[in-house]
């Protein structure tokens, strides 16, 4: 009897394995799913066996964000402090000299009234903070102005500079913040102001007016006074190429001036 129960047993399997009985369609679907499913690596580790994690990579404060980015920079009160400290004399007055072929111009700079303008001019003055090339992309580092020349210059208005490569548009990499700077400073010549193209948009490029100009009131960061007014309206009013547009003003002059090299020293008033 026995003989006989297993020999059905074993028919019936045989016969089932014969007519591959199909399986349920959800079942196939979860198997194929399973197998396409890269495999799994433990990451539990055995007791005793734990590795300290990897520091966090943390990129320097002062280096200027990555290639194609531009990222919006506030000075924290101890880096103003450092940096405006490091400016060498006793005055009270923080002075940056303009070097030219043609002579100086020295501007007398107010921390109080534009702090976050003031000491981001004085670190790229002094090389404090390395930037980023419009050119070619790559992290400088040295005195940002040195060599710069005045790029746009409009007769009987204003001299602007701070653009490595001349073109009017590009900066270090970074933007600051507007500032209400010196009060009532458009009202008379020999202003030096930020220029920028938008709300928070001013980096490293600044201008000088030759005259009096309400109309700029409210809108570049006024943070310091130029002397030698002969010297600014000379280099506003040389000969410049044509405009390149009909309707346009002429800006760029045949023979840009120079910036042979800034300084920066604290004065007595």
């Amino acid at each position: 009897m026995r003989r006989l129960q297993r020999a059905s047993i074993l028919a019936l399997v045989l016969a089932l394995v014969a007519c591959r009985a199909p399986r349920d369609p959800s079942l196939d679907e979860h198997i194929e799913a399973q197998r396409s499913q890269p495999k799994q690596v433990s990451t539990e580790k055995a007791p005793g066996k734990e590795s300290p994690a990897p520091a966090a990579r943390k990129r320097d404060p002062k280096a200027p964000p990555p290639k194609g980015q531009v990222e919006r920079r506030v000075y924290t009160d101890e880096e103003i402090a450092a940096i405006l400290g490091s400016v060498p004399g006793d005055g009270k007055t923080l002075e940056l000299a303009l070097e030219t072929p043609d002579g100086r111009i020295r501007c007398a700079l107010d921390p109080e009234s534009a702090p976050q303008t003031v000491v981001n001019v004085v670190a790229l003055a002094n090389g404090q903070r390395s930037w980023r090339d419009p050119d070619t992309g790559d992290v400088a580092r040295g005195r940002f102005y040195d060599g710069l020349t005045f790029h746009r210059t409009i007769a009987n208005f204003i001299i602007q500079t701070g653009n490595p490569s001349a073109t009017g548009a590009g900066g270090p990499g970074w933007t600051i913040t507007r500032e209400d700077g010196l009060k009532d400073a458009y009202s008379k010549g020999g202003v030096l102001a930020m220029v920028d193209a938008g709300e928070d948009s001013h980096g490293s490029q600044f201008f000088i007016t030759t005259r009096a100009s309400s109309s700029l009131e409210g809108r570049y960061t006024p943070f310091g006074t130029c002397d030698n007014p002969e010297l600014v309206k000379k280099i506003a009013d040389a000969e410049k190429h044509p405009p390149k547009a009909e309707g346009k003003s002429a800006t760029r002059a045949l023979k840009p001036t120079r910036i042979t090299r800034t300084t920066l020293k604290r004065i007595q008033d």
